[in-house]
């Protein structure tokens, strides 16, 4: 079976270590037999600098890919600054855009409304491989069952009362898309 690609920023990881603190819930998504998780060395060590990376790192070190054969910045230097560079963002965009290519089934996880565009506008032949945090929580329920819908729900609300940057209409959308799944 092809494992379906997953490329996400570090907000996806902190908000499950950081914001939430689970980190039960993230080992389980990221060591669900449907996805390969793929990492770049901006994004691990934007969230190696969390305070809870160790509740994760024996997963992230065995399980979760690290792309590293390039320099992206080299890829991506006439279309960001150099401090644009240094996000995590920015990368993850770069692998997607690579492993598309290559002809893999990605998902790529982006938080950041600015990054997201960009992707949109500039990768239209994969944008609707696109989706944030809560989307994806979402597809792990409806689409993945990686999740039953209380379990997929409890994320949500705990997400919801959380600091992770995210309006309640899109946490309530997805809600709602999971109680109607």
């Amino acid at each position: 079976m092809n494992k379906i690609r997953v490329i996400p920023d570090s907000s996806f990881y902190i908000c499950f270590i950081d914001n939430i603190k689970d980190h039960k819930s993230i080992i389980e998504i990221i060591k669900n037999d449907k996805f390969k998780f793929i990492i770049g060395v901006v994004v691990k060590s934007e969230i190696a600098k969390s305070p809870n990376y160790n509740r994760i790192e024996a997963v992230i070190e065995p399980d979760v890919e690290l792309f590293s054969e390039i320099n992206y910045g080299e890829i991506l230097r006439p279309l960001f600054s150099k401090e644009e560079l240094k996000k995590g963002e920015n990368e993850v965009i770069t692998i997607s855009f690579i492993l598309f290519d290559l002809d893999y089934d990605i998902i790529t996880i982006i938080d950041d409304e600015e990054p997201r565009q960009f992707f949109i506008n500039n990768l239209t032949e994969c944008a609707d491989k696109l989706t944030g945090t809560i989307g994806f929580i979402g597809d792990c329920v409806c689409i993945y069952e990686v999740f039953k819908k209380d379990k997929g729900l409890s994320i949500l609300v705990a997400i919801k009362n959380s600091k992770f940057r995210i309006t309640k209409v899109i946490i309530n959308e997805v809600m709602n898309k999971i109680r109607d799944c």
